[in-house]
């Protein structure tokens, strides 16, 4: 088992698009054509960064007359949409994003929960929870569409070892960091600061660190292929850190029994 700490606090970086394949082969081997990074970083700056939020929790206590007493505590993450429906009351659209259930999930001592979604252009929202579910560390919360924002199509299979993915996320307080790296193996991971999951996590290189809990995994083709929850240390990943995410299969598991059903 790998160590992991959990990452819903935090700083990041933009690590630049790299190659991650081999090289060509001999006379009778097709070398595949590069990987157009550019391209697909473009692709994510314009559509997709849409349906990534950032999120800001608060826990806190009030008096009788609903005023905040005491400490206040505050966790960053991270979102990805992937509804949108009709508020069935008001009719009124709303959107549903996946998150971490350690990043919304309530803390002991505290009698109340705010979340703030931002989306890519720093437009705050008022989120609820729908939905949180220890066993799978996964929740969604929703909030009422204001603007128009996007959501991820998300894939059905997990990605091969050794596919390249892409992670984005708010670390450190950063909006949409994106970085680049491959999926080395899947394995259940040694949590130092609770509970283990009960399946393996999609270990990748992709650089995270806190802040990044809850944010989408992407393959090339800019599927949500996992949620990243999880790294290798409590300070955040370095560039040749271990980063975990739970893999899509799981996150469709959970979709499936709590929220659609």
């Amino acid at each position: 088992m790998v160590a992991c700490t959990v990452l819903f606090a935090g700083v990041f970086f933009f690590v630049g698009c790299r190659g991650f394949g081999g090289g060509g082969g001999g006379d009778n081997t097709t070398t595949p054509p590069p990987t157009d990074y550019p391209a697909i970083h473009n692709q994510i700056m314009v559509s997709t960064i849409r349906a990534c939020i950032s999120l800001e929790v608060e826990f806190y206590n009030t008096n009788f007359l609903g005023q905040k007493t005491g400490s206040v505590l505050t966790k960053q993450g991270s979102g990805a949409i992937i509804y949108q429906g009709r508020y069935s009351d008001t009719n009124n659209p709303y959107y549903l994003a996946l998150t971490n259930d350690h990043v919304v999930r309530s803390e002991p001592g505290y009698s109340n929960r705010a979340i703030k979604a931002i989306d890519y252009k720093g437009n705050e929202y008022t989120a609820f929870l729908d939905v949180a579910v220890y066993s799978y560390d996964l929740a969604t919360i929703y909030f009422t569409k204001t603007a128009e924002l996007g959501i991820i199509q998300r894939a059905t299979t997990n990605p091969t070892i050794g596919q390249e993915i892409i992670s984005i996320g708010r670390p450190n307080g950063q909006h949409n960091a994106v970085t680049y790296g491959i999926v080395q193996k899947y394995q259940v991971a040694d949590m130092a600061d609770r509970t283990n999951l009960p399946f393996p996590s999609m270990f990748h290189t992709a650089p995270i660190t806190s802040g990044s809990s809850g944010g989408p995994v992407l393959d090339l083709q800019l599927r949500l292929v996992a949620i990243n929850h999880a790294g290798t240390n409590s300070d955040g990943l370095k560039l040749h850190g271990t980063s975990c995410a739970i893999p899509i299969q799981k996150v469709n598991e959970f979709l499936n029994a709590y929220v659609w059903s």
